[in-house]
């Protein structure tokens, strides 16, 4: 086995440190890099080094399209996939997809309908197949539905698909899903306008229950852009935006109808049932839920003035850490999401659900927005019991129990 010197080792990290931080503009010089990484992975034999360097060049890689394959790369490929190391293969194959390999395209796709295969090893494969943008993989997702080990990884990829089927395929099996899985659902179905009318039927037919339909999710179905859409979500969910004199008299009316007595007299575990229902997918408490809006743990919850304003005023003071934006890709996708750091020229989203690289070039619009992505018309769309139990837990100093049987979703963190 050839010895790698640590004057090698420092090189190469030089190179890898090119390849993650360099800006867009020298994506020439990266490809150079590229093609000098792949040398030394024709003549290394160490496996530890040889996953460094393809951790490295995935690292770089993640997220960008159509990135064509480096000199020596299909030599290299054929050698590595034939590692006797595992994480070697797997890193390769993702690699190679990266590069537009077909016969890494197939080795993943059977990874994913192979029900012998971890969970995780299924997931991830499915990420990197979505993430390339393989063609033709609804069918394969379709199917993945029916099994609870990749339902929700099946679920967050569709929402990279504008496949015709897959409102009605989420539709018909929503029932069954998890209370995680359907909040996976939400969110694919609220991605494109075709997908949210369906849900509007569905919600209109009572086929979905009004309560799965978080305030993170009307924001994102707002965000569309379609006055039709945006008609149909103000009649079933009950969207308003109130002046301000008319938010002062609610706050006036709200603490007085409800007091310390009833507050004291409140079924907290329902409350916090309610949290995670509405709240929690975008908010944390007690370690608990999201972090697309801001931890209210540490917040100023047991004063009703501020509690009833953040409620019914939401988008009047969000902070910039916490501002959304609606982009727009290139085959109608909208997502919504934190923007994070970009990265030779792949931008970094962090939604309800997931963390998404996407490729700058594949991005139409972007729509800052100073809102949150909470929307108006909480309060009206809660029974007055509802409101009282979410106060009363948003105003309690303590956690407490869920009420018996509840099933939470594990992706927000939250344990019984």
């Amino acid at each position: 086995m050839k010895r790698v010197s640590p004057c090698l080792k420092s090189t190469v990290c030089w190179v890898l440190f090119l390849l993650l931080f360099t800006a867009p503009a020298v994506r020439a010089e990266e490809d150079s890099g590229l093609d000098s990484l792949v040398e030394l992975l024709a003549v290394i034999e160490d496996p530890s080094f040889q996953l460094d360097l393809l951790k490295g060049m995935h690292d770089a890689l993640e997220g960008r399209l159509n990135v064509p394959p480096p000199k020596g790369w299909s030599d290299a490929y054929g050698s590595l996939s034939k590692s006797p190391n595992n994480d070697v293969r797997v890193q390769a194959r993702e690699l190679a997809l990266i590069f537009g390999d077909k016969v890494a395209r197939g080795e993943l796709t059977a990874v994913i309908a192979d029900p012998k295969r971890t969970a995780e090893e299924r997931a991830a494969a499915i990420k990197v197949l979505v993430q390339t943008k393989t063609p033709d993989l609804e069918p394969l997702l379709f199917t993945l539905l029916d099994q609870p080990a990749v339902c929700g990884p099946a679920l967050r990829a569709l929402g990279a698909s504008s496949h015709a089927d897959t409102p009605a395929q989420i539709l018909k099996r929503y029932s069954k899903f998890s209370v995680e899985e359907k909040r996976d659902a939400m969110t694919t179905l609220c991605s494109r306008p075709v997908y949210a009318r369906q849900l509007l039927d569905a919600l209109e037919a009572n086929q979905i229950p009004p309560v799965d339909v978080s305030a993170f999710h009307v924001r994102q179905l707002q965000s569309l852009g379609d006055a039709e859409l945006d008609a149909r979500v103000a009649k079933t969910w009950g969207v308003s935006r109130p002046t301000s004199a008319e938010i002062a008299q609610q706050i006036a009316r709200l603490k007085k109808q409800y007091n310390a007595d009833r507050i004291a007299a409140a079924d907290l575990p329902q409350g916090r049932l309610l949290f995670t229902q509405t709240c929690a997918a975008c908010h944390t408490l007690y370690g608990e839920g999201g972090k697309i809006g801001p931890d209210i743990t540490g917040s100023n919850r047991n004063n009703l003035d501020y509690l009833f304003e953040n409620i019914l005023d939401p988008s009047a003071a969000v902070a910039k850490a916490y501002q959304v934006t609606s982009i727009i890709t290139d085959d109608g996708r909208v997502i919504s999401g934190i923007i994070g750091r970009t990265n030779g020229g792949v931008l970094e989203v962090q939604t309800v659900n997931e963390k998404l690289l996407l490729d700058q070039d594949s991005i139409e619009e972007m729509r800052p927005s100073a809102k949150s992505m909470m929307p108006d018309g909480l309060v009206e769309k809660l029974t007055p019991e509802d409101l009282l139990n979410l106060v009363a837990y948003l105003s309690a100093m303590k956690q407490v129990a869920l009420p018996p049987g509840a099933e939470l979703p594990p992706a927000a963190g939250v344990a019984p």
